[in-house]
């Protein structure tokens, strides 16, 4: 066998056999340092490296390895040690992973598949690739979960006491206007950076960046599932959600619907918002003809996971890494 780790951009790639994985990442297309494990022309794993607007950990220097795939455990092993050693050449003090450059694009690996099937707009990792982490020294540094409601006629006491506040604060729920997406998206990415700046991990994202994320999800929004919270005509809360399109193609009925994201400003004013957009979306999926909800990909130490609770139960795990590349 002639296997080697070989740099992406350095290489003439067009007679390097890609696999064919619903995991493989965009390779070519990526814009960072990319490495990979060739085996004659086949390869057999791949990561890039984030080296810069990169989140901090501890005030340790830090990078992050994303676009990560691998086919097998000891080629994903020796892809990982390698590019630990280059970031740590590089001046690196620890590295977290997978991640691609921040948050707000795709991270965390699965540690615990369950029963449901990958859900729509799900990063789905197969369950081999912890250990390859956890062999080459990597620790997990935050854990997630998702959580699905089967019944989804549940009373909140938090949401109705909201529901009379929201009437004397004369707050407006209303549907996102696909017609002036652009400007509802714009006002989103604000609310957005004051919503998260204290999660874990966090960085701001530009509007560009955040304009490109969301406008790839525009075309399968149903405004009944995208609900903004204005007060006195300013945003200050929003929930989306969208059906679980992937059962479609399993030859299924899309009965399950998706709760991606709940934002709001962090304002005493507003306590009890996400409640009520939690409740309230439960309650139009009940309308429509859904018959569970999915709360999607929360941090477990998140105030969305308290909101998850009253109603749903644990489906699936996932965990982030981390590493220190100096003693």
């Amino acid at each position: 066998m002639n296997t080697k780790i070989i740099n992406i951009k350095e290489t003439h790639h067009s007679n390097i056999v890609i696999p064919e994985h619903p995991c493989m990442p965009d390779i070519l297309g990526a814009q960072e340092e990319t490495l990979a494990v060739i085996d004659g022309n086949t390869l057999r794993a791949v990561c890039s490296l984030w080296t810069e607007h990169t989140p901090t950990f501890k005030n340790y220097k830090t990078a992050a390895i994303g676009n990560f795939f691998a086919e097998e455990d000891k080629a994903g092993i020796s892809l990982l040690d390698y590019a630990s050693e280059r970031l740590k050449e590089q001046g690196f003090d620890y590295v977290v992973g997978p991640m691609n450059g921040d948050t707000w694009h795709s991270y965390r690996l699965v540690t615990d598949a369950g029963k449901y099937p990958p859900f729509f707009m799900e990063y789905y990792t197969p369950e081999t690739w912890p250990k390859m982490f956890s062999s080459t020294g990597f620790k997990k540094i935050a854990s997630y979960s998702t959580a699905k409601a089967i019944d989804i006629e549940y009373e909140d006491e938090s949401a109705r006491k909201f529901g009379a506040k929201k009437d004397d604060l004369e707050l407006v729920i209303r549907p996102f206007d696909v017609a002036q997406a652009k400007a509802e998206l714009t006002a989103m990415h604000t609310l957005s950076l004051q919503s998260f700046s204290r999660n874990f991990l966090y960085t701001d994202i530009s509007l560009p960046d955040f304009l490109r994320l969301y406008e790839k999800i525009v075309p399968y929004v149903d405004p009944d599932f995208f609900l903004l919270a204005e007060h006195q005509g300013n945003l200050v809360g929003f929930i989306f959600a969208i059906p679980d399109f992937l059962q479609k193609q399993r030859g299924e009925a899309v009965d399950t619907l998706i709760i991606k994201t709940v934002a709001k400003i962090p304002d005493r004013t507003y306590a009890g918002l996400g409640n009520y957009l939690v409740h309230k979306i439960h309650r139009q999926a009940i309308t429509k003809g859904f018959k569970s909800v999915i709360h999607a990909l929360m941090h477990d130490n998140n105030a969305s996971r308290a909101i998850s609770d009253k109603s749903a139960q644990t489906i699936r795990k996932y965990a982030l890494y981390g590493k220190r590349l100096v003693s």
